[in-house]
């Protein structure tokens, strides 16, 4: 554990100005050599490039990240988790370069428009194609509705599963991407600032929406590495989200915060944690898991649980998603029910060790992650992800294009990652479980 030290006032704005600055000034890593001397600034800025295109399954950008975090594995000296370091799903994917997506507009003066696909306009995708050619109403009471487009304003809260109309289009300060594909009753269209004044203050003839993809099924890999320790029926996993939603059009969502701050910090965990166990080995297996398809399915991570079940005895889990967006506010320990009992010792211990680090964790559920899949089937599992993500109280928002490493806080994933090494070398050999199992094998 790190020793609270006090020092002087002056010194420490100076130590904390150099802490800041110094990696600013760093050159980035060439393509062909993405590692070497990797630091957390490196490896984000890599993960959150256009070059990997926000890390879709399916497409080129996951299979590039696979393959950096492979790479990274073997050259850390991490043991595979079976043969090799790949753990492989099935899933439906898609490419959003063969999907089909326009919107023209017809106006009373004779004249129309066509959108941009990502900038002007951008849907929840259906299973359904969609083909709609009619016109809009701002009234909901409108006799007509199911033959229309209702448009409504930001602040609307209409939901997509009630109104009757052949879609919805709402207006919004950012788009929002999303990539599970829905059968939804109600086309629900994002429509930009620009699109909805257009809509507002001009006569319309005529809406023509044509939107479609072309799922697949593809076999997406998560990798998984472990650090081999003295009990291997017993284990810790460490795990974050490798992928994120690709793109829109020419508007590419680089995931810095969601998930490239949770890659990054699993990564530098498995560095140091590897190098100390070549000094000292651990009580446990550390499995090191970079999951895929978390912004779709989730089903690589319930497989890979199942899996855990048949190799150990006893595990736990300690997931990272969504952390340094600077306005992103405190963190939380996400568990999946705030009044579950399934992570309670976990929660105590991780709670009091960030405390004692001066580090305040707050014990609320903000939102989805591959945690759920460990407590589904009772089992100690945390997400740690801030809890201002999702635009609350005008913050950036993740799943937008807006998620950059403009907005990364670099020392915040830096002191929960030191954090954390310190909270498994403390914790060695300690396999946290849901209470109820505690107290039936007292």
């Amino acid at each position: 554990m790190r020793k609270n030290i006090t020092v002087p006032a002056k010194i420490m704005t100076l130590v904390l100005l150099t802490y800041l600055i110094i990696p600013a000034l760093q050159p980035s890593l060439a393509h062909s050599n993405y590692h070497g001397k990797s630091t957390i600034r490196e490896t984000i800025e890599t993960l959150a490039s256009e070059e990997f295109m926000g890390r879709l399954p399916g497409t080129e950008g996951n299979e590039k990240t696979v393959e950096y975090i492979t790479d990274f594995y073997e050259e850390i000296g991490l043991d595979t988790y079976d043969e090799d370091y790949y753990h492989d799903t099935i899933q439906t994917v898609f490419n959003p370069d063969e999907q089909t997506a326009n919107l023209e507009i017809s106006f009373a003066d004779g004249t129309s428009k066509t959108y941009k696909y990502g900038e002007d306009y951008i849907d929840y995708p259906s299973l359904i194609a969609t083909n709609i050619n009619t016109t809009i109403t701002f009234d909901k009471e409108d006799s007509d509705i199911e033959n229309k487009i209702l448009v409504i304003d930001k602040n609307d809260t209409t939901s997509r599963w009630e109104s009757k109309a052949k879609a919805i289009f709402q207006q919004v300060d950012s788009m929002f991407r999303i990539t599970k594909l829905f059968a939804e009753p109600t086309n629900y269209i994002q429509v930009s600032n620009k699109l909805y004044n257009d809509l507002k203050t001009k006569e319309i003839t005529n809406v023509n929406l044509q939107l479609s993809y072309n799922p697949r099924k593809a076999n997406i890999k998560s990798v998984i590495g472990k650090i081999k320790g003295a009990d291997s029926t017993k284990a810790v996993v460490l795990s974050a989200h490798l992928d994120h939603v690709g793109w829109a059009g020419d508007t590419i969502f680089c995931g810095a915060v969601d998930n490239g701050s949770g890659i990054t910090t699993i990564l530098e965990l498995a560095k140091r944690l590897q190098e100390r166990s070549e000094e000292q080995p651990f009580e446990t297996d550390i499995i090191i898991a970079a999951f895929n398809g978390e912004d779709s399915l989730l089903s690589c991570t319930e497989d890979f649980v199942l899996d855990m079940m048949n190799k150990y005895d006893e595990f736990y889990d300690i997931n990272i998603d969504t952390i340094g967006k600077s306005d992103g506010g405190l963190i939380c320990m996400n568990g999946m029910f705030e009044e579950s009992s399934i992570n309670t010792t976990l929660k105590k211990s991780l709670s009091n060790f960030f405390m004692d680090n001066r580090f305040y964790l707050l014990d609320k559920t903000y939102g989805g992650s591959d945690h759920m899949l460990f407590n589904k089937y009772n089992i100690a599992g945390i997400t740690l992800g801030q809890k201002d993500v999702f635009g609350e109280n005008n913050t950036t928002k993740i799943h937008t294009k807006e998620d950059t490493i403009d907005i990364i806080n670099y020392l915040q994933i830096e002191q929960v990652t030191d954090i954390l090494y310190d909270f498994i070398i403390t914790n060695d050999g300690t396999i946290y479980k849901p209470l109820e199992t505690l107290k039936k094998s007292a």
